[in-house]
């Protein structure tokens, strides 16, 4: 979505009073409830987690793992990675944080941008006590190398793997190297 057209979409919504999800994002679902947009049903499931992401593609991987080990989600949002959204991770972590059949939170996020440390914060201020489960993608990137998202530019020393992973780590979360490490984390942590 262009610059200037998201800026119309999240001032016109905001005037509204309504949320925005998006722009460039592969939607939501209450699994077994509804779903928007086009996140596939093999990677969801009525569950306990509580799911938000910037990649589409790789969140439906992580999904579909957590899924075949008995994971599903209470809500999956993608927050989409464009640098001009309506919904940024640190918005859903109150609704994740107060929702009773929330049991664990899993992150979907990735290089450039401030909005992981934005997240950190918020998990500090709204004193979330529930695990956080956090993948960075982006780690294998090249400095000064443009990626997809349009939203995925490091500057100032903000928005980096190092930077990213500090900051959650010291709000709690666990930060993940790989798919198959959230998924064992989430399994550990999570085992009934």
């Amino acid at each position: 979505m262009p610059v200037h057209d998201a800026l119309k979409a999240k001032t016109a919504t905001r005037e509204a009073g309504v949320r925005w999800v998006g722009a460039s994002t592969p939607g939501l679902a209450i699994p077994g409830k509804m779903k928007m947009g086009f996140l596939p049903n093999v990677s969801l499931s009525p569950g306990g987690l509580g799911v938000m992401s910037k990649s589409g593609t790789l969140s439906y991987e992580v999904c579909y793992r957590l899924v075949e080990r008995g994971f599903g989600q209470t809500l999956w949002v993608g927050v989409g990675g464009d640098s001009v959204k309506g919904t940024r991770f640190a918005d859903v972590i109150p609704f994740f944080a107060a929702d009773p059949a929330t049991t664990g939170i899993v992150i979907v996020g990735e290089i450039g941008g401030s909005e992981e440390e934005e997240l950190a914060d918020a998990l500090i201020a709204s004193r979330c006590t529930k695990p956080v489960f956090a993948l960075l993608a982006g780690r294998s990137a090249l400095e000064g190398v443009t990626m997809g998202h349009a939203g995925a530019l490091i500057s100032a020393n903000i928005g980096t793997i190092e930077t990213k992973t500090a900051a959650l780590r010291k709000a709690g979360a666990q930060v993940s190297p790989s798919i198959k490490a959230l998924v064992e984390a989430v399994s550990t942590t999570l085992a009934p």
